[in-house]
């Protein structure tokens, strides 16, 4: 299966074995429209600046791709080598061989200019802050681009199971959109107590929309997170087809990256299904993505089903109706649709009986997305889907208002404690509010069971800084 032949191309002790990665303040911006660099205290300059808020980190970062990364690099340095390094040293057994495998692996891979450019500036950033000690000791040498480049990889070798959900209109109390999202991933040490928040401003000068993210130190990529219109997105795994192209793979989170950069709240799914069509995947994915919701606007929410299997959909397709496992109806259309191609995990058998519900799901103001198709392949079952779900049916029916504070118990419900994954992250999206609430792991618990710190998108993403923290 494709996992285990990533994992043995990669030289890796487990499943986990490279996932490096996933790798705010609220208070009123300047209103300059002009973002200018801030030197630090050791006289170099940078267009970004680090905090602390509430107790979460944050970094924001403006200009152009190259100066951007720079900040990333710099600003983070320390971070962004130790993280890389203590993974490594937990995962990998025989570094000659990952050296030699992992390059054969990049060579499937390509990035967009503007995101090799800011690559290169994180590199440069990173070589800037530390010198002759920005080296990864467990590989005996200096750190380099291709290092970065797979940290942008990390999904692709190493799995996410996830699970997210939105709900709207009647559903939610006020009328608005609201969205949560587990990031499930293995235990790896040096991924705890490293997560931060990173702010993008908008980029004129690749007409890039602002972003936030909720990501580990030196990933470029998306993994969690919304843009300065509310449009929110998230990556999940999904078994998937075998991809039509033997290389020219982009790494899904700067697919997902893309799209929330070019996403307006009125053109989200016609956005992400046009970035995603363009951009070939490796894997197999689920991207739940939501935006404000409006009286006549429809539903805010699709789950996007992406995958290399050009000959279905052009890798693509898009549901935003809710097809429960085992609805025979939905099975049954779904292979009637689709021959059944060869599938990198074998496809799960599906299920005769006969649907009774989906014309009423259809109307219902939820959607669920955790680890399998509904559309491209036949539906299958999940524990964490089924609770969800049998939640949400619930408030549906009792019109129990599904706000942040349900949001959050919908969460915990189907949180992993470590004993197999950890949720690291969990998120609650308000995108009518463009806030965010943003909780990580700690202390052995799963993130939905920590204390959330909120943070308002309209100020992360606002066109001119206010006077930045103090250097490292």
């Amino acid at each position: 299966m494709a996992t285990q032949f990533l994992n043995r191309t990669l030289g890796f002790r487990s499943l986990s074995a490279f996932a490096l990665v996933a790798v705010v303040c609220t208070m009123p911006l300047r209103a300059d429209d002009t973002a200018t660099k801030t030197a630090n205290r050791d006289g170099v300059e940078v267009t970004g600046k680090l905090e602390s808020i509430d107790g979460a980190r944050v970094l924001t970062v403006w200009g152009k791709p190259h100066e951007r990364g720079f900040a990333h690099g710099y600003l983070l340095a320390p971070d962004i080598v130790a993280l890389l390094d203590g993974y490594l040293r937990e995962t990998v057994t025989d570094t000659a061989e990952f050296e030699q495998r992992a390059q054969a692996f990049l060579r499937m891979m390509s990035l967009l200019p503007r995101y090799q450019d800011e690559v290169r500036g994180m590199l440069e950033g990173i070589q800037k802050r530390l010198g002759d000690t920005a080296r990864i000791s467990s590989l005996d040498r200096a750190i380099t681009y291709d290092d970065l480049f797979t940290v942008a990889c990390i999904p692709e070798l190493s799995r996410l199971a996830c699970s997210s959900f939105a709900a709207w209109g009647s559903l939610t109390g006020d009328g608005g959109t609201v969205c949560g999202r587990n990031l499930d991933w293995h235990g790896i040490k040096a991924l705890h107590g490293t997560e931060l928040i990173i702010a993008h401003l908008p980029d004129d000068s690749t007409r890039s929309r602002g972003w936030v993210s909720v990501t580990w130190p030196g990933f470029a990529g998306a993994l969690t997170a919304m843009n300065d219109a509310g449009v929110c997105g998230s990556l999940h795994d999904v078994p998937a087809l075998r991809p039509t192209m033997p290389f020219g793979f982009t790494p899904r989170a700067m697919a997902l990256r893309e799209a929330l950069e070019a996403a307006g709240d009125d053109t989200a799914i016609e956005k992400f299904t046009a970035v995603f069509k363009k951009r070939i995947v490796l894997v197999g994915n689920n991207i739940p993505v939501a935006w404000p919701h409006k009286p006549d606007g429809g539903k805010p929410f699709a789950v996007i089903e992406y995958d290399g299997n050009l000959a279905m959909d052009r890798g693509v397709t898009v549901r935003q109706d809710e097809y429960p496992p085992a609805d025979g109806e939905a099975n049954r259309a779904t292979m009637k649709r689709h021959s059944r191609k060869t599938m990198i995990d074998p496809p799960p058998r599906y299920s005769d009986k006969p649907a009774q519900r989906t014309e009423t799901y259809s109307k219902q103001e939820f959607l669920i997305c955790t680890n399998h198709y509904c559309l491209r392949a036949a539906p299958q079952s999940c524990d964490r889907y089924e609770k969800l779900q049998d939640q949400l049916v619930t408030c549906s029916q009792r019109g129990i208002p599904v706000d942040p504070s349900r949001a959050w118990e919908l969460l915990r419900s189907v949180a992993c404690d470590g004993s197999r994954l950890e949720t690291h992250h969990s998120v609650v999206f308000e995108p009518n509010r463009r806030r965010l609430h943003v909780a990580f792991a700690k202390d052995g618990k799963p993130a939905p069971a920590c204390k959330p710190v909120s943070f308002n998108v309209d100020a992360l993403t606002a066109r001119g800084l206010a006077k930045p923290a103090a250097s490292p």
